[in-house]
């Protein structure tokens, strides 16, 4: 989203088709909102497919993220530098190389409130990660469930969540393989 100071969208129940899309929507300033999209069939090779949030104050929430695959680095969904995610699904993805999973959470303002990820699978990893990739701020009132996560190179896989700084509060993390 580049567009005026605060950009807006909304469309429940409206799904965008990302076919070979590398990135389909990327936050860079303060105030920018989606909600309500349903993202489906990405393919990414680098960074992420679905949403790259890049600004404290930017927000996604009530979206579905399903049916991807990803080939690199990062967040296979949402790649979410100081931004807000709340209310997202992510769902049926494959992840093979890099690391970080469906969703990516970097910096101290990040947050991330009632998140569903379940059903995802990283295979011929070279990095331990899992279905989501803390690196700061916090997760909190989500669930992450029924992942499986298989390591080829470095370090001991990780199904559920990888923690490499931030918090986790209140949090299901359950039936995850890795």
């Amino acid at each position: 989203v580049e567009g005026p100071e605060r950009a807006f969208f909304r469309r429940v129940g409206e799904t965008i088709v990302a076919g070979d899309a590398m990135r389909m929507v990327q936050f860079r300033k303060a105030g920018s909102v989606i909600t309500g999209f349903r993202f489906e069939n990405g393919k990414g090779e680098d960074l992420n497919y679905g949403c790259y949030i890049s600004s404290v104050g930017a927000t996604i929430t009530n979206c579905v993220f399903t049916r991807a695959s990803m080939n690199y680095d990062r967040a296979g969904a949402v790649y979410n530098v100081d931004g807000y995610c709340a209310d997202c699904v992510f769902t049926n993805f494959t992840h093979s190389g890099g690391y970080g999973g469906v969703y990516y959470q970097q910096g101290d303002s990040a947050v991330a409130e009632r998140l569903v990820i379940y059903n995802n699978g990283k295979y011929n990893d070279f990095y331990a990660s899992g279905a989501c990739t803390i690196d700061g701020g916090v997760l909190r009132n989500s669930t992450i469930t029924n992942n499986v996560f298989t390591r080829a190179g470095n370090g001991s896989p990780v199904g559920g969540v990888r923690l490499r700084s931030g918090r986790l509060e209140n949090c299901l993390i359950a039936g995850n393989v890795g």
